[in-house]
Formats: structure tokens, C-alpha cells, sequence
């Protein structure tokens, strides 16, 4: 599933490629297949459907330089690991992972680096021969060289990694698929892919990556590692704090154009001068650099997605396009909560099937939503009548009623709303003309108010 950090990263690459007039491309990265979720890749492309990023090339589009399932993609990977161990910058390790485990927790316990101690590397071909000839399983590494790997990235300027604390890095495993390393530096290269975007996490083994492409003497592509998302106590963003899936927000009610706006802020900032808040897909596309993507982590406030998806909201309601669109969103959550009411032969839910008098309901109660669905809780009583009998109803009517007093300003309310114009029933009329009783009745504007509700 598409996580916030997901979304973030495709997000960015897909502006860079908007930018740069290049090509969005969706690769699927499952060669890990002991992490491999049933439905995994649909969930990630309707996540992108979602938001309106639409890949150029991916798997179901397909492209020149398919297939784009990495898993489809074997002999492939096993030809360039070929490629590796024939030119010497890659050896087989036979080491069972008994062996590995044994290894690790020694140089744990004396408190040394957990590099493999190149077991392998040491075997001469005759007793590699034997091995093969054996049939034991093994896997590929890479062989690391002496000196010292400089990373070079748009964000944070020149990193260099000593090489002898880098690990043999195993490339190829024995069940013949590829790690995450050698597959993306194949495809990329293959792809001809320009720029590498990605989460800082992935920034200690891009040095392994820079000498995969030297081993193979191809060139590297541009690195940009994105800063880290952080909880309000600038931990790393947890699934309990907001790292959930964009599924999850989509079902609390968010609008994607919200979600991709707030996502958007997450570690980048906009032009000098800027001060609009409230940006669009189109607009972003039309903004964004990655210099002014920023090196600190990036804290990821809930608070802020909301504001943004009421603003989104509000702006939407404004046009009659927006507006029909909140209609279509909102008038099956409609059906399913009022429909299904025990007094469905009410001839006021005849109106759920006129959108324009949904429309303007929606209207009505816009500016007290937050998320989609409290269009359903705010707008019951524009298609039910109140039932008086409910509980609820009679612990309020007890706590406001207060006899005759009560009747009369109820009385001279209802005729003073009555006397409204048709064309002017509007927010503003409303209050002034309840406001108006209150005045004459010595009391507060809330009482005839709280006795119409």
C-alpha cells in the first residue's frame, strides 16, 4: 500500500518529469517476494489514479522498456550478475545463513562492524568448482574496492563514504532474484532514467549503487534524497501518527486535491514570495524544484491536512462544476445513511435523487465541514422530518422549552422566517430577521435560534 512517504516521493518525481518535459514512469519493485502483498500493486495505482498522476509507462500501459514488474524481469538481473562475476567485480558466497548469523552475532557482541568477513572472496576457482558441481546454493556480492565513493546529490551537496566501511553488498540471492541494488541500478540504467528520487533512508547505499554503475561502466543518473518525515516530537513518522496508507485518508473523507496540496509541503517550499496556500496539481507542476526541496526532516501535522481540506472544500462548492462534483461524492454516502432510515416513507427523501437540491444543501452546511463525511451528519434534517418521539428530542425540548414564553417567540419566529422572501432565504436574512425577535423579546439571538432547532 501507498504510504504518505510513498505518495511524497512519486509525487516528487512525477513534478520533476512535468517539469522537465520527461517521462513518469511506475515501476514495481517485488523481488522481495517474503514481503509480497496480494492486491499490493493495484492498491498502489489506484492511489495514483486518485490523486490525478497519471504514469506514462508502467504496467498497464506497458512502454518500450517493459516489462515493468521486476519480478518479471529475472534473466535479466542474472545476466548482468554474470556480466559482474566475469569482469571481477562480483563473487558467489556460499556462506549458509546459519554461517551469517553466527558471524553477525560475534562481531555484535565484540561491538565491530557486522561486514562480511569475505569467507568467499578467499576460495580458489578449484574449490568454487566444487561447490558449483555440489550443487550448493549461494548468492552474488559485490566486491568492494579500496578508495573512497562520493555521492553527489541535488540535495544535499557532496557526501563521501569511506569504501572499507561499506558491506559486500549481496546483488543476487540463491533463489535467483535480485536485491532491491543490483535491480534498480539495471533498470535505471536500462530505462534511462534521469533522476533518482527517494527517501534519505536510502542514501547510505546509494555509494554501493555509484560503484555498481562503475563495475558495469555506465554513468549514474542524479541523486536527490528526500528528508525524513517526522512525528510532532520529531521522531520518524509512525503508522500511529499519520504514516498510514492514502486509502486510509481517502476513506476519512479527504479530497485528494487536499492530501496532494498537504503532501506537497512535506520537506518542499515554494518560490521566494509565495504565500498562496491552497495550490492544485497544476499549479504545483508549474512551481516545482527541486531546489527548493529542503535537507531537514519534515514534521507532518494532521492539523494542517485538515485546514487544507476544508479550504479545498470551500473552493470546490464555489464553481458549479466543483459543486456537482461534491454532489456525486456525497449522494451515495447520502442514500446509504438516510435511505435506509427507519422513516424512509417520508416524501422528503424524494429529494435525494434532485441533485440541485442536494447541491444547495450542501451549500447550506459547507462551511461546517471538515471532512466529506460531515456533509451526511449536518445535512439529515433537509430530507427528514424530526421525529419529536426520539429521546433526544425530548431531553432538548425539556432543557429549552419553557411554556407559553416559549411558544410565543417560537410563533413570531416562524413568522418572520415565513415572510422571507423566497429569493432572499438566505444565511445572512436568516439571522437578521431571528436576530430581530431575540431584540424584541429582551433575549439572547441563541434562544429562538436553539427553539427552531
Amino acid at each position: 500500500m501507498m504510504h504518505l512517504g510513498g505518495l511524497r516521493t512519486a509525487m516528487f518525481n512525477y513534478l520533476l518529469a512535468k517539469a522537465k518535459g520527461g517521462t513518469f514512469i511506475l515501476r514495481i519493485e517485488d523481488t522481495d517476494q517474503t514481503r509480497f502483498v496480494e492486491g499490493a500493486m493495484e492498491s498502489l495505482e489506484d492511489s495514483l489514479e486518485w490523486v490525478g498522476m497519471e504514469y506514462d509507462e508502467g504496467p498497464k500501459k506497458g512502454g518500450k522498456y517493459g516489462p515493468y514488474i521486476q519480478s518479471q524481469r529475472k534473466d535479466i538481473y542474472h545476466n548482468h550478475a554474470q556480466e559482474l562475476l566475469q569482469n571481477g567485480s562480483a563473487y558467489r558466497c556460499f556462506c549458509s545463513s546459519q554461517r551469517l548469523e553466527e558471524f553477525r552475532a560475534r562481531s555484535s557482541s565484540k561491538g565491530t562492524m557486522t561486514l562480511y568477513d569475505r569467507t568467499c572472496l578467499k576460495l580458489t576457482q578449484q574449490e568454487i568448482d566444487k561447490r558449483l558441481q555440489d550443487g550448493l546454493p549461494y548468492t552474488i556480492r559485490l566486491k568492494i574496492t579500496p578508495g573512497t565513493t562520493m555521492v553527489e546529490d541535488v540535495i544535499r551537496g557532496k557526501v563521501s563514504f569511506p569504501n572499507h566501511q561499506l558491506d559486500d553488498q549481496i546483488l543476487l540471492k540463491s533463489d535467483g532474484m535480485p536485491t532491491y541494488h543490483l535491480a534498480n541500478v539495471v533498470d535505471d540504467h536500462l530505462m534511462h532514467i534521469s533522476h533518482v528520487i527517494r527517501g534519505e533512508e536510502w542514501l547510505a547505499s546509494t555509494p554501493k549503487h555509484i560503484l555498481l554503475y562503475q563495475a558495469f561502466g555506465w554513468r549514474p543518473p542524479i541523486f536527490a534524497h528526500l528528508p525524513l518525515l517526522l512525528n510532532k516530537d520529531r521522531s520518524k513518522l509512525s503508522k500511529r501518527q499519520g504514516d498510514v496508507s492514502v486509502a486510509y485518508y481517502k476513506n476519512q473523507g479527504y479530497l485528494p486535491e487536499a492530501v496532494l496540496n498537504f503532501v506537497s509541503f512535506l520537506g518542499w517550499t515554494p518560490p521566494s514570495g509565495m504565500t498562496q496556500e491552497v495550490l492544485y496539481l497544476k499549479d504545483l507542476e508549474r512551481l516545482f524544484s527541486l531546489k527548493g526541496v529542503n535537507k531537514g526532516g519534515s514534521v507532518v501535522s494532521l492539523d494542517k491536512l485538515e485546514w487544507l481540506n476544508v479550504q479545498h472544500i470551500r473552493k470546490k462548492a464555489e464553481s458549479p462544476e466543483g459543486l456537482g462534483e461534491l454532489v456525486r461524492l456525497v449522494k451515495p454516502q447520502l442514500v446509504e445513511a438516510i435511505g435506509k432510515d427507519n422513516r424512509a416513507s417520508n416524501p422528503l427523501l424524494q429529494r435525494l435523487e434532485d441533485d440541485a437540491y442536494i447541491g444547495r444543501v450542501l451549500n447550506a452546511v459547507k462551511d461546517r465541514v471538515h471532512v466529506m463525511g460531515d456533509f451526511v451528519g449536518l445535512s439529515r434534517y433537509f430530507f427528514l422530518e424530526p421525529n419529536l418521539a426520539d429521546q433526544t428530542a425530548i431531553t432538548m425540548k425539556e432543557s429549552l422549552w419553557r411554556g407559553k414564553e416559549s411558544e410565543d417567540i417560537m410563533g413570531q419566529t416562524m413568522a418572520v422566517l415565513e415572510a422571507i422572501p423566497e429569493g432572499e432565504f438566505a444565511h445572512s436574512r436568516i439571522f437578521q430577521a431571528v436576530s430581530g425577535v431575540a431584540k424584541e423579546r429582551g433575549v439572547a439571538v441563541g434562544v429562538p435560534l436553539n427553539l427552531c432547532r
